[in-house]
């Protein structure tokens, strides 16, 4: 028996390298450091890894959708297996290169390519959705019911006021209210869960709001030149309006004044790309004035951000892009350092 072969019989070795890997960030030389140390093949420990993360690593809607679209061949395939599953293409896009990166580093020296493959392969269906002058997915009823509760069990996953979640989503609180009648019956569990949390939340509120409040108040006095739309949405869990209205409340009027003039622009901002195609948006030419040099976001740097945007679940608009893009360029946005 060979020596790498003794290596990977261990009980405990594929999830040493799964560690060894994660802790890499996507840098090849890291991981090909580790391969070396470990007197393995770098390919061979990639398919431990992945073979690690099939049986332990609960796998994420999108990454089955783009194992099975992977090897789908013909365009009638691909558009009826996209009609099906109800997702939209904005969420299969921005979660390409978290795929490769989490669930797929067996196929890690071939990701360019199966990348390029992926999005020819939405490209396909947006085409297909364009000719049938279609703004969103045609799902059944059955798919449809399943996109809503896949949108109900993501707010039981975040800390988010209803409001909050909305705007993260793009959502109207109409609909979303409306979602949420539509599955009263047909899912009753769900339904006493979300109007459970929507009870913790409202007692909890305005507590949390206040102390966001305050938060933002002694960061502005820091570094108000420097604050974003994307310091705002990180440190809070509260819709603008919702934040504005506590502000106005607990703060004096000359330090309310402030806060609202600078979140006010925040609020215009959101507006320029509202349900803008991130499929079309990833297509776009950027070029930011950064510290006094003009700057064209290579397309990577875009995949990176709109992916750490996704990851933080920050809605994605021009003006969170430019300011993840600002931060990338400036200081320390680790796009690598991406959350599950």
């Amino acid at each position: 028996m060979k020596k790498d072969e003794k290596l990977i019989e261990n009980d405990n070795i594929d999830k040493y390298f799964y560690t060894l890997y994660m802790d890499a960030n996507c840098d090849f030389e890291k991981i090909k450091l580790y391969a070396n140390l470990s007197e393995i093949p770098v390919k061979k420990f990639l398919e431990v890894v992945s073979n690690y993360i099939k049986n332990n690593i609960s796998r994420p809607e999108y990454a089955r959708i783009f194992d099975k679209l992977l090897q789908l061949k013909t365009k009638e395939s691909i558009i009826s297996f996209l009609d099906e599953t109800g997702y939209s293409l904005n969420y299969l896009e921005t979660n390409i290169l978290s795929y490769f990166i989490f669930y797929r580093p067996d196929i890690y020296f071939l990701k360019e390519k199966l990348k390029k493959e992926l999005r020819d392969k939405l490209n396909i269906y947006y085409i297909y959705l364009k000719e049938k002058d279609k703004t969103k997915i045609p799902i059944t009823e059955k798919s449809s019911l399943n996109y809503i509760k896949y949108i109900l069990n993501l707010f039981l996953t975040t800390n988010y006021t209803v409001e909050r979640f909305c705007y993260n989503k793009d959502l109207s609180i109409t609909l979303f209210k409306k979602y949420l009648t539509m599955i009263k019956q047909s899912d009753p569990s769900l339904y006493e869960q979300i109007n459970l949390k929507m009870q913790l939340n409202a007692e909890f509120k305005q507590k949390t709001i206040i102390l966001e409040v305050y938060k933002i108040l002694a960061i502005l006095e820091k570094e108000e030149a420097n604050f974003t739309i994307l310091d705002f949405l990180e440190e809070t869990s509260c819709s603008m309006n919702e934040f504005l209205k506590v502000a106005d409340e607990i703060l004096d009027p000359l330090q309310s004044k402030k806060i609202r003039i600078i979140i006010g622009k925040f609020k215009d901002q959101k507006s320029h790309l509202k349900n803008n195609s991130i499929h079309l948006f990833l297509k776009e030419k950027f070029v930011f004035n950064i510290d006094g040099n003009l700057i064209e976001i290579t397309d990577e740097d875009k995949q990176n951000v709109i992916t750490y945007l996704q990851s933080k679940d920050i809605p994605i608009c021009l003006a969170t892009f430019k300011s993840a893009c600002m931060r990338l360029y400036q200081t320390s946005l680790d796009t690598k350092k991406i959350n599950k």
